[in-house]
């Protein structure tokens, strides 16, 4: 995660934080403009797999200039503020460029790409003429009548962009949805908020490796409970006639201290809290803010709770993995390479061979549904010896317990720990194989697994994928159950153990 944009939400959060105290409307437009270009600039950070070439500086360039113009009350006549409106459109369509995400590609030039961006634009006028309906012929309250709405536009918009262009269409109805807005009525506000947070929610999805928010998880719905908790408190407090510093305060600490404890329980136990729980937490914030009216009070809950996710969520990488792309962490061992693998024969391969360690993979995971951890050896030292009768194979493998990781450094120092794995009186753990067989299209290896100093009867799956370039390449799996070698029972930690690995034999 970049430092600016950690410094300049920072610097935003402090001046939300003043501009409440001091209720200086000025000053509160000013937040907002710099709370939007600040949750753009975080949107380009998180978003390492989607290029957006240059559409979100050309986001923040066009915002700028109608916000301006709009708050200094130079728009006032429905003809200019279509003007502009249709300006930001051509800019968009004549100086975007095309956004890329794995297989989605969303070109400002294309028939689709124009639509979205033309619907995002007009959404704002679309819902004032609907609020303005409803309020003649149903005659409903106002406040009740706009919150709805502003429920319903985000989450067809949401759904719409993402169906059609995935992470980079939610960011052009985001901007675009945005941009038209400040033109039409700044009581939408809420709704150009929102939808900058769920592009952040899916940007950050995209930053940490996370396919999917499981709601079936309690820890998710808690934070969905917590984050509405803390936008609509914060609401509440700041919205008393008296003098709030303290209460500010108390404020700050906590939208931005539990948000931080839920990543950060995360990394303890997978089932505790997390980045998918922290998102869950986002959701939530939106929720409420399309429920609440246009109030400072909205920048600094959203600062706060976006600054935290970008300053804890870094921290819960491993030493080992210190990018977000870490392919193992997010590879489940269920859904493997073994599962969808030919088994070829062994006839005629013979002599001794090691395995090339940077060709190495070992992979395991354990928890419950939801709750997994997942986790890699890094390092391997092993030898096999084949002499053309499956019987007499041997495989010798040993794991340095200190190239284990699980991607995160708070949690990899735990395992360290005597109450787990014992590093400094145990340095490996070992496998040594006892026999081979051929069964159910597979080959089975029967050994002794040795780990805290305790030897175990071991399976372990095998398949021969074939020869390339005097390189030998095999794939297996297994599971082994941690209680048998003392650790303590922990059904939400996970008992069973699922591994799989890959390794290349090299002839000596």
């Amino acid at each position: 995660m970049e430092t600016m944009s950690i410094v300049a939400m920072g610097a935003v959060g402090v001046l939300s934080f003043f501009s409440i105290l001091r209720r200086n409307e000025k000053v509160n437009g000013l937040v907002y403009l710099l709370v939007v270009l600040s949750l753009l600039l975080v949107i380009g950070d998180l978003s390492i797999a989607t290029s957006y070439g240059n559409l979100l500086y050309l986001s923040i360039a066009l915002f700028s200039l109608v916000f301006i113009v709009s708050h200094f009350q130079i728009a006032v006549n429905w003809w200019f503020k279509l003007f502009l409106t249709s300006i930001a459109y051509a800019g968009f369509v004549m100086l975007g460029d095309d956004a890329v995400s794995g297989e989605y590609v969303l070109s400002l030039s294309s028939v689709p790409g124009k639509a979205l961006l033309l619907f995002a634009l007009v959404a704002p006028y679309i819902m004032s003429a609907k609020l303005s309906i409803f309020e003649r012929f149903i005659g409903a309250e106002s406040n009740q009548l706009r919150s709805s709405l502003q429920l319903f536009i985000v989450g067809f918009l949401f759904f719409v962009a993402s169906f059609l262009f995935a992470l980079p269409g939610v960011a052009l109805v985001a901007v675009g949805f945005t941009v038209s807005s400040t033109l039409s009525e700044p009581k939408w506000r809420n709704v150009s908020v929102g939808l900058l947070l769920m592009t952040i929610v899916l940007a950050t999805m995209e930053f940490a490796q996370i396919d999917e928010i499981d709601l079936s998880m309690g820890k998710v719905v808690l934070g969905l409970f917590i984050g509405a908790f803390l936008t609509v408190f914060t609401y509440s407090i700041s919205g008393q006639n008296k003098p709030i510093w303290w209460v500010l305060l108390l404020i700050s600490a906590l939208v931005f201290g539990v948000p931080f404890l839920i990543v950060f329980l995360g990394t303890q136990k997978a089932d505790l809290g997390g980045t998918d729980a922290f998102l869950g937490g986002l959701v939530g914030m939106v929720v409420a803010l399309l429920l609440s009216k246009d109030h400072v009070a909205r920048d600094l809950v959203v600062i706060l709770m976006v600054l935290s996710g970008l300053i804890a969520i870094p921290l819960t990488f491993s030493d080992e993995n210190p990018t977000p792309n870490r392919s193992a962490e997010n590879k489940s061992v269920q859904s493997s390479v073994f599962d969808s693998s030919a088994n070829l024969s062994l006839d005629g391969l013979a002599g001794n061979f090691f395995v090339d360690p940077s060709a190495f993979r070992f992979d395991f995971e354990l928890g419950p549904k939801g709750g997994r951890t997942r986790g890699a050896f890094k390092e391997v030292d092993a030898t096999v010896e084949l002499t053309g009768e499956l019987r007499d194979a041997k495989f010798s493998v040993a794991l340095p317990i200190r190239s284990l990781t699980t991607f995160n450094k708070f949690r990899d120092e735990s395992l360290m720990s005597e109450e787990y794995f014992s590093a400094d009186k145990y340095g490996q753990v070992t496998f040594q194989s006892v026999g081979m067989k051929s069964e159910n299209g597979m080959y089975v290896l029967d050994g002794k697994f040795i780990m805290l100093g305790m030897e175990k009867d071991q399976v372990v799956q095998l398949k021969y994928m074939g020869e390339k370039e005097g390189k030998h390449a095999f794939v297996g799996k297994g599971s082994l159950d941690r209680r048998d070698f003392g650790m303590r029972s922990d059904p939400k930690e996970g008992n069973v153990v699922d591994f799989e690995f890959e390794i290349i034999l090299v002839k000596k």
